[in-house]
């Protein structure tokens, strides 16, 4: 054997060593012990329970309870009334008074949409005009009369806290009505005229329509009506009742 063919014969001996381990590992059979399948099993779920896209849009775009939850603030002026008739216990009888007033009114709803929720609706009023009748012991203090003249500070407040609940009629026409508890508060003040105030509690009712001019604003008109049968301030002369009537247009927002 020459030499050169002893190199050619040496050069492929320590290719072979070289090639053997990758040849061995490549044909190595695969690990088939429980641990590996466990192992290859858990990776091959978790790629499986990540959601796709189309599932996550899904599940956002679904319904919750806060996604039908809402807010609606209102404010407004208009148009308060209140019957009052009270017993004379000297005489009898029962003198009655009608109040006409200007309201700024507060109304606000918080709950669930085409749902229940809970309703705040207060005004503070300003009694300009009066009509007395009934009044047997001074027949002369029957007639109307101009509070805004006669007393010098003139003040009422009404004030509601109701449940309610909130209903959509058309895609941009909302009603909200509630029914609760009322409180009715009114003072005539002058330096040189008696007192009159009356603090009165009873029962409540409101409705109202919010109209959407916008994404969030809103405007509407909203009605109330209450009836007050117990007087909280001891009078000589006992209230039997109070009916108020409220009328006010409104500006709000709803979110």
């Amino acid at each position: 054997m020459t030499a050169s063919s002893s190199l050619k014969l040496s050069a492929l001996v320590a290719t072979v060593a070289l090639l053997a381990p990758h040849n061995a590992l490549a044909d190595e059979p695969p690990d088939l012990s429980p641990e590996a399948v466990a192992q290859e099993g858990g990776a091959e779920g978790d790629v499986a329970a990540a959601p796709t896209e189309g599932e996550e849009a899904e599940e956002s775009d679904g319904p919750s309870r806060r996604d039908t939850r809402v807010k609606d603030h209102a404010l407004g002026f208009g148009y308060y009334f209140t019957h009052m008739q009270w017993a004379n216990r000297e005489t009898g009888a029962t003198p009655q008074v009608n109040y006409h007033a200007m309201a700024v009114r507060y109304a606000y709803y918080i709950g669930q949409g085409e749902g229940f929720g809970f309703m705040i609706n207060a005004a503070a009023t300003v009694p300009s005009a009066a009509r007395q009748s009934g009044v047997t012991s001074n027949p002369a203090t029957n007639g109307r009369y101009n509070l805004l003249q006669t007393y010098d500070r003139h003040l009422g407040f009404d004030i509601n806290f109701m449940a309610g609940t909130h209903r959509r009629l058309t895609d941009d026409l909302v009603a909200i009505a509630g029914l609760g508890l009322h409180v009715g508060m009114l003072k005539l003040n002058d330096d040189d005229l008696s007192i009159h105030e009356y603090i009165a509690i009873g029962a409540g009712g409101s409705f109202s329509l919010r109209y959407s001019v916008s994404e969030i604003l809103t405007v509407g008109a909203d009605a109330n009506v209450s009836l007050d049968f117990r007087d909280a301030v001891k009078h000589r002369n006992a209230l039997d009742y109070a009916l108020n009537i409220g009328l006010t247009a409104t500006i709000g927002l709803t979110f």
